[in-house]
């Protein structure tokens, strides 16, 4: 500490400054003074952009949202078609004309391959909050291999209803 008088005329002690204390803080100063490199700079920017760039990639790319049934196939005379029993909740989703993809547990689909139908009809409701809907197979029980599935009655298939292709930001944003 260094002696010092003030306007008044008055002695006080002024606190004396070390010179590496300066030296530090210039070399902090220049530290903080110094322009960011251009990655540092830009970084907020690229981080807007990737999400920008996300955002709109999923405007389009779509989502196509299946329902998977079990399903009993039906023979009238040669013309297949088959039944299924359906929860309220996905029978909102489920409209005539909608593709259905079968295939069937004892016929592995990797050998046999599988069927294709439609949503030919969704009647009232039945008990329990539960609809029955009825797929028409108009190839009957052959199959994308070409290959013709021997029919017994009472033959269970796993049913998967297409129900709607929407594209991924309105799923994402919109819900289910």
């Amino acid at each position: 500490m260094s002696a010092g008088i003030d306007k008044k005329g008055v002695l006080i002690n002024i606190p004396t400054v070390n010179a590496d204390a300066c030296f530090r803080s210039k070399a902090v100063q220049e530290v903080i003074s110094r322009q960011p490199d251009f990655l540092t700079r830009f970084a907020g920017l690229f981080f807007v952009l990737i999400i920008a760039v996300f955002l709109i990639a999923t405007c389009f790319i779509q989502y196509r949202e299946k329902i998977n049934l079990q399903a009993l196939i039906i023979d009238t005379n040669n013309h297949f078609y088959a039944q299924a029993v359906v929860k309220i909740a996905d029978a909102k989703k489920i409209k005539v004309g909608q593709q259905v993809i079968l295939d069937f547990p004892f016929y592995p689909a990797a050998d046999f391959g599988t069927v294709t139908g439609y949503v030919s009809s969704v009647p009232a409701m039945l008990q329990s909050m539960d609809y029955a809907i009825k797929v028409e197979l108009p190839n009957g029980l052959t199959t994308s291999n070409n290959r013709l599935l021997p029919y017994s009655g009472g033959l269970i298939a796993n049913m998967q209803v297409d129900t709607r292709s929407i594209s991924l930001f309105n799923y994402f944003f919109n819900g289910k």
